[in-house]
């Protein structure tokens, strides 16, 4: 992480990690991870590590599935999704230095691959809805939720630009499967 230096995190064989995200500043490294006890995984549970101290503790608990975390701007707060028990995925934030979290956004349609715009007003996501991967935007401060495209195809994984004026995403609509822009009005 440091230079060329390569570490394996977490350092735990019976713990596995997936989908890191840096801060702004690149001090720490937010993901989920999760340890296989007893012939069972646990459920995922975000992990902050500081890269310059090499420490690391958990953001959430074991009492929920939490993936797909991102940092705000002000890496303060860092966004994910958490599923409660037979209950759809919901967009959630946690301060990571008084631990205050709270729910952002709940749907009745699962939500995935939360991006936050660069000034930190809104969430881009993608929202499973009528059998099909769409994509959604939601701004935090006015708390309205647009959804952005409505097709036959699965887009996901979107990321503003550094204006906030366009997304780019993964499709797959039939063969066409690639890599798309979406001007957004705002």
């Amino acid at each position: 992480l440091i230079g060329d230096e390569v570490k394996v995190l977490p350092a735990d064989q019976n713990q596995f990690a997936a989908i890191p995200s840096f801060s702004n500043d690149e001090q720490y490294l937010v993901y989920p991870s999760w340890e296989y006890n007893d012939g069972l995984f646990t459920n995922p549970i975000i992990t902050l590590y500081n890269i310059l101290s090499g420490e690391s503790f958990y953001l959430t608990q074991d009492l929920e599935e939490t993936w797909r975390p991102v940092f705000h701007p002000n890496d303060s707060l860092v966004y994910f999704i958490g599923k409660e028990e037979d209950k759809n995925f919901s967009i959630k934030c946690i301060n990571i230095y008084t631990q205050f979290e709270g729910t952002i956004l709940t749907t009745d349609y699962n939500i995935w691959d939360p991006c936050v715009s660069c000034d930190g007003s809104e969430i881009a996501f993608a929202g499973y809805k009528n059998d099909n991967w769409d994509l959604f935007i939601y701004n935090i401060d006015a708390k309205d939720l647009k959804r952005l495209t409505d097709t036959n195809g699965n887009e996901w994984d979107p990321s503003f630009n550094r204006n906030a004026d366009k997304i780019i995403f993964a499709g797959s609509f039939g063969l066409n499967n690639g890599i798309y822009t979406l001007k957004l009005h705002n």
